[in-house]
């Protein structure tokens, strides 16, 4: 079954020490099943590995092989995002920052299941009825 996916998710494939049983067998699924992510996912995933290897919590080589795999994964970008309106308030609803409040609008829009390491998140989906990964 599809399902949407948020950054923590996403960049647990990748970084061995943010993985576990859930995130990789998240991963397994990404190969067959389709992924949605928000509108602010590519910024969200890029700042997060460009803070990653200037830290050095990942070599700065691996990126590339990293940029490669996540688009062969196909994920789907949400095609129609959200009005600013909408966001501010799900977001001061649910006491997510916008970001979260986007996959989670998401999953709700979509009636899918949400993949989420985040606990507020998970909280705030748990609450809207929303399927957990």
């Amino acid at each position: 079954m599809a399902f949407v996916a948020d950054c923590s998710v996403t960049i647990a494939w990748f970084i061995a020490g943010q993985a576990n049983e859930l995130t990789e067998a998240l991963l397994d699924r990404a190969t067959t099943e389709n992924v949605h992510v928000p509108f602010v996912w590519r910024a969200e995933f890029a700042a997060t590995l460009l803070t990653l290897s200037h830290n050095r919590r990942i070599q700065p080589r691996r990126v590339p092989a990293i940029l490669d795999e996540i688009e062969r994964l196909d994920l789907l970008d949400d095609a129609t995002p959200p009005t600013v309106r909408s966001l501010m308030d799900l977001a001061r609803r649910n006491a997510l920052s916008a970001y979260d409040a986007s996959y989670l609008e998401l999953a709700l829009r979509l009636r899918l299941p949400l993949a989420a390491r985040d606990a507020p998140l998970r909280r705030a989906a748990q609450r809207a009825g929303i399927l957990l990964e």
